[in-house]
Order: structure tokens, then C-alpha cells, then sequence
């Protein structure tokens, strides 16, 4: 499901974007919903955890809480942002920004908590994975990326594919340990907004340079397409919307199992 959100009063949009999302060819329903307003410079994706409707219920209310606390806090950052001239004024505003996504997150899991405090039977409790950014001023300034979960995020730059978020998953925990024998299965993840008891999110920001592609996936896709895949579908001349098309027809190719979702920004 994409959430619209009243546009801002920017003038143009911060990135040309567009997003798909498909339930899969084994799911009853599909629990992952994105959200991207151009103008406003976020886009997100949340994979919804939890029984019957529950996850479903829950992806739906990541995206629309993390898009209205952060549209609050931007009536501050947007003057401040908009006066920074020196390298020292950049640095306070990646804090001030980051702190402000920090405090979404963890506004948005606190509501989650409370609202499955309600429900007696844990396995009908709902929560989410998280990912997105955060570009309010496009090429003018710094991009914003957060998660939680193994929901990703990657950045095609000069032909080069780089995963910018780390899964927060036992499988990659495993893997940075260096083992190699009785690998977790790949989608037991370790922390997940209105499940886990508390939340740890990866919040980083990076400059952003003309060309750059984002993708926002969930890991219905990431779990199924190769980096080179990913390449070819987002680094021709086509559009978002068809290369949006291709990425969930690659995750549909090989299994299909789980709920797709792919989100392209351009910073063209």
C-alpha cells in the first residue's frame, strides 16, 4: 500500500521516485506497504511481522507514524538546514537530522508496543521492519538512511551497486563472526519495531551525488535477486516505473515465496 501524505511546501521535487510492491506467489496477503513523497525527500519501505492481519496492520502504521513524526520535526530542520554555510554547520545538522529520525523510530516502536499490549495472544502480535531515507534537500545537501531489520537499502553509484544498510539478522551476525558451518536461516532477524522489546536502528547520513539510484527493498527481493541482477534492472535508460517492474519480476523468476517490494529513487 503507498501512504499519501499532503505534499510540503518545497518547491520542486528532492528526486524522482517510484515504488511497487507485489504479495508474491505463495502468501495469502501481502504485508509490506512503501511510501515516498518526492517533494518532502522520504521514501520508505516496512515488511510486516506477525500473525493473520497483524503485520499487514503494522507495516501500514510504520509508514504512516514515521511520515508524520518526521514531517513535524522538518518545520524546524528545514530553516536551520537551509542557513548552513560552514563545514561545522553541516555536522550539526546531520546530528539535529539524524536525532530527529532516531526519535521517529522510536516514538513509532513505542506505539506499536502499546497497541499489541492490548492483544493476549503473542503470535497475533504485529510488528515491522524498517527502512528508508530521508533527502529533504536533494542534491543540495545529505541524505538520511535508516533501519531496522533486514530490510535494505543500496545505492548504484558509477555502475557500482553498494549495500548501505547492515540486516540486523542472526544470519549476519553469523556470517561477521566468520563461521562456516550451521548457518541461522537468512530471515531470522534480531530486532523488529513493536516486537522486540527495544530497538537499536542503524541511522547514518552520506552525501549525494547527480546519477545516484536508490533502492529500497524488502527482503522478499534482496533474499532472491543477485547484485548483478539488480545492476541491469536499475542502471539502463528505462524509467523507474519499468525498472521497479523488472526488479519484482526477477524476485517472481526465481521463487516468489515471500512479499515483494522495490522502491527507486533518481538523482538524476
Amino acid at each position: 500500500m503507498n501512504f499519501a501524505v499532503p505534499s510540503s511546501t518545497a518547491d520542486v521535487p528532492t528526486f524522482e521516485v517510484h515504488g511497487l510492491t507485489h504479495r508474491g506467489l505463495v502468501r495469502e496477503r501481502n504485508e509490506d506497504t512503501w511510501f515516498a513523497d518526492a517533494r518532502f525527500g522520504l521514501a520508505l519501505a516496512a515488511d510486516g511481522v506477525g500473525g493473520h492481519a497483524s503485520g499487514a496492520q503494522a507495516s501500514q502504521a510504520v509508514a504512516a507514524t514515521i511520515a508524520e513524526y518526521l514531517r513535524r520535526a522538518a518545520r524546524i530542520l528545514k530553516v536551520t538546514e537551509r542557513a548552513q554555510k560552514t563545514a561545522s554547520d553541516f555536522f550539526d545538522q546531520k546530528q539535529v537530522r539524524e536525532e530527529a529520525v532516531r526519535r521517529a523510530i522510536q516514538f513509532c516502536h513505542r506505539r506499536l508496543l502499546g497497541l499489541n499490549a492490548g492483544i493476549d495472544e503473542p503470535r497475533q502480535r504485529g510488528g515491522s521492519t524498517l527502512v528508508g531515507i530521508w533527502a529533504p534537500l536533494g542534491l543540495r545537501s545529505f541524505a538520511t538512511v535508516f533501519h531496522v531489520g533486514d530490510s535494505r537499502l543500496y545505492v548504484l553509484r558509477n555502475k557500482e551497486l553498494m549495500q548501505l544498510t547492515r540486516d540486523h539478522s542472526a544470519y549476519e551476525k553469523w556470517r561477521e563472526s566468520g563461521k562456516t558451518t550451521n548457518p541461522p536461516p537468512k530471515n531470522y532477524i534480531l530486532q523488529a519495531m513493536g516486537i522486540s522489546q527495544t530497538v537499536l536502528p542503524d541511522i547514518h547520513s552520506f552525501r549525494l551525488y547527480p546519477q545516484d539510484r536508490l533502492l529500497i527493498c524488502t527482503d522478499g527481493l534482496s533474499f532472491q535477486a543477485g547484485d548483478k541482477e539488480i545492476i541491469a534492472a536499475i542502471s539502463g535508460t528505462q524509467g523507474l516505473r519499468l525498472a521497479c517492474d523488472e526488479l519484482i519480476q526477477i524476485g517472481l523468476s526465481h521463487d516468489g515465496k515471500d512479499n515483494l517490494t522495490a522502491v527507486l529513487c533518481s538523482f538524476d
